[in-house]
């Protein structure tokens, strides 16, 4: 696997790291090739500028195996698109610096588990959640939660430009799949990431503006 970019997490385990620094194109490729060879690849990295490195890194991961006819990619049934989906969550890790107060200082740690998986289209058009960067995180994971236990099938899309709205959606998928968990119904979803481009609104270069699309299904046990 070509390295993924620099520290700044706890190490300990096999996981590829981002930080704030992180090449998308390096760490999207390092990504893919870590699905090719073990099927998985878990990214880990904390704070807004290197989760959004790293979000846009999976979009890149996707967009390289769905080239690659040499993906270890499970066979999908009739109707079905094989992706990279992501499970989302998050864990605080103690840091060896304590605060002024004495108290051990905590940091959160976003994990993003890829693997290809063959997802068959909702059977609803998805609940549009459009998330900005002052978008309430509870709120938004209440949503997300309510969308998804409708019903078997069903799916919600997170729409967000930035990195700030980006990490607010983020952490509000890994908020919404815990209140899920303590549902106790055997309700998860996956996340699938893609770019989509603006009809109206352009960049400093005169392309189209883009936002991320992070559509979410409903998985069942």
């Amino acid at each position: 696997d070509a390295p993924a970019a620099a520290a700044g997490v706890p190490g300990g385990d096999d996981s590829l790291v981002v930080n704030a620094d992180a090449n998308v194109a390096k760490l999207g490729a390092a990504i893919a090739a870590r699905v090719r060879a073990e099927g998985l690849a878990t990214l880990r990295g904390i704070g807004q500028k290197a989760n959004y490195r790293g979000i846009k890194a999976m979009v890149t991961a996707g967009e390289f195996l769905r080239q690659d006819p040499g993906a270890q990619a499970p066979t999908a049934p009739s109707g079905s698109d094989v992706e990279l989906a992501l499970s989302l969550s998050e864990s605080a890790v103690v840091q060896e610096a304590k605060q002024q107060d004495g108290q051990q200082a905590k940091r959160t740690v976003m994990f993003m588990e890829a693997r290809l998986l063959a997802l068959s289209p909702p059977v609803s058009p998805p609940t549009v959640l459009p998330v900005a960067s002052r978008t309430n995180v509870g709120n938004l994971a209440a949503a997300i939660a309510h969308a998804l236990r409708s019903g078997p099938g069903t799916a919600a899309e997170m729409r967000a430009m930035g990195g700030a709205a980006v990490h607010q959606a983020l952490i509000a998928a890994a908020v919404a799949q815990k209140y899920l968990i303590t549902d106790g119904k055997g309700v998860t979803f996956v996340v699938v990431p893609k770019f989509m481009e603006l009809e109206h609104g352009q960049d400093a270069d005169g392309r189209r503006s883009k936002q991320l699309v992070l559509t979410l299904f409903r998985r069942d046990a």
